[in-house]
């Protein structure tokens, strides 16, 4: 069955286009709404492939340097390891957003989480000297290790 004149062809298309938009937005609507990350504040930062080969097996390690005081009170600087949601990606080729929640179990956090009084979850971040965001991958067309870091 094809429209035959000329109206039949205009109101399947307009049929067809409106079709295709309400379809893209019910799914927009849906993956908006089982993708929500809740109310847990993260601390989220994005990365690029500046390459125009793929990076295989990208593997992102992060730490946080706190200054700590010691027992007999001087002060020293330790590293901890800030656990990511997703730290590996077997096929990096454009970008990629890292994400660490601000839980309890968070080295950045100092007091834990509590509910303003507009129902947030709000968090006291530890004041810290650095994150070191370190990366490693291979490059896919010459099979050489692609070691890059960052301080923020």
């Amino acid at each position: 069955m094809a429209p035959t004149c000329l109206w039949a062809h205009v109101w399947t298309t307009v049929e067809t286009f409106v079709s295709i938009v309400c379809t893209a937005m019910a799914t927009s609507f849906f993956f908006a709404k089982i993708s929500k990350n809740g109310s847990m504040p993260r601390l989220e930062f994005r990365i690029a492939n500046e390459r125009t080969s793929e990076v295989v097996e990208a593997k992102v390690n992060c730490s946080v340097a706190l200054l700590e005081e010691l027992e007999d009170g001087s002060k020293t600087i330790r590293y901890h390891p800030m656990q990511l949601e997703r730290d590996f990606n077997p096929m990096f080729s454009l970008s990629w957003t890292l994400s660490h929640k601000l839980n309890e179990d968070s080295p950045l956090v100092e007091s834990g989480l509590y509910t303003s009084s507009s129902g947030e979850v709000v968090t006291d971040i530890k004041p810290f000297i650095v994150i070191v965001v370190s990366f490693t991958g291979i490059d896919d067309i010459f099979a050489q290790d692609l070691p890059a870091d960052s301080l923020f």
